[in-house]
């Protein structure tokens, strides 16, 4: 039997002299695989997450940090007539790392363009906003 990731194993087990069906719960993490006790089942449905609608745009984490290495404030970027981002508000912390997760299209890349300039070889692109590195305007 072959199992990847985490999820449900259906095999054949042994009870006494019969032989009879059983579903187990099987974790791997890393190297290792484990297989999952009844209360380890139990946190799992307990810590299970509910579906988010995708209409649901809010941030996951801190949006804002104390000493943050890059200051983004009411970004907003275009294309033409095309407004691709809007009011974009985030700190970037010093030594953190920042996941963008999303669907295609929803602006990570030009997000990143920003940060790294690279729009401004775009002529019809247009950002308007504030960001910040080491507390100088990078758009300055």
């Amino acid at each position: 039997m072959c199992n990847t990731g985490t999820g449900i194993r259906s095999g054949v087990g042994l009870r006494g002299t019969s032989i009879m069906p059983t579903a187990q719960l099987v974790l791997d993490v890393g190297n290792a695989t484990f297989l999952a006790t009844d209360e380890m089942k139990e946190s799992v449905k307990e810590n299970s997450r509910e579906k988010v609608s995708r209409e649901d745009r809010s941030t996951v984490g801190e949006q804002f940090v104390d000493d943050p290495r890059m200051t983004c404030r009411d970004v907003n970027v275009y294309y033409g007539d095309n407004h691709a981002i809007k009011n974009v508000s985030i700190d970037i912390g010093r030594n953190e790392v920042l996941a963008m997760i999303g669907p295609s299209g929803c602006g990570k890349s030009t997000f990143l363009r920003c940060l790294n300039r690279m729009n401004d070889t775009v002529d019809t692109c247009r950002v308007t906003g504030q960001m910040l590195l080491d507390d100088q305007d990078i758009y300055d």
